[in-house]
């Protein structure tokens, strides 16, 4: 073989070998930035001192009610609601009052889906309905439950007073 053929295969093989280090190292060093959902609520909607209705604005992604945790937090006296859904209740929000939380202030949630298809989309709402006055301010907080992440809700911190 002559040194010159010689001197092109060894050429040629630093360059694949090259390429292929390349696309090694490439692949474990690109990383793709998480992706945050975002939704948003329109105005709440206080009718009286014990009922308020929140509507939902639009979500980045398509959200199912199944896909969310809503912990409802009156900052005044320290009651904490969660709000789960599930698939054997439909829409039919299951609810329990944490530590801290009051009994005798009962809360009934009912949740409404507009276009019944078991997303949130904008429109749909949650009718919160106290069986006695509860009066303070109230935060929201809504979790996505498939990573675990806060949902970045546009709005006020505080959503509504009563």
């Amino acid at each position: 073989m002559s040194p010159i053929i010689a001197s092109i295969l060894m050429v040629a093989v630093t360059v694949v070998l090259a390429a292929v280090l390349y696309v090694m190292v490439s692949g474990i060093t690109a990383t793709s930035a998480p992706t945050v959902v975002a939704g948003g609520w329109q105005s709440p909607e206080i009718d009286s001192k014990t009922n308020v209705t929140l509507k939902f604005g639009s979500f980045t992604e398509q959200i199912s009610w199944t896909d969310i945790r809503i912990i409802m937090e009156n900052v005044d006296n320290n009651e904490t609601w969660t709000i789960t859904f599930n698939n054997n209740t439909g829409l039919h929000p299951s609810l329990t009052v944490k530590e801290g939380g009051n009994m005798s202030h009962n809360l009934t949630v009912t949740a409404t889906d507009v276009a019944e298809n078991r997303v949130i989309n904008q429109g749909d709402s949650l009718y919160l309905h106290w069986n006695s006055i509860d009066y303070g301010r109230y935060k929201l907080t809504v979790l996505y439950l498939q990573t675990g992440d806060v949902v970045e809700m546009s709005g006020s911190d505080i959503l509504f007073t009563i």
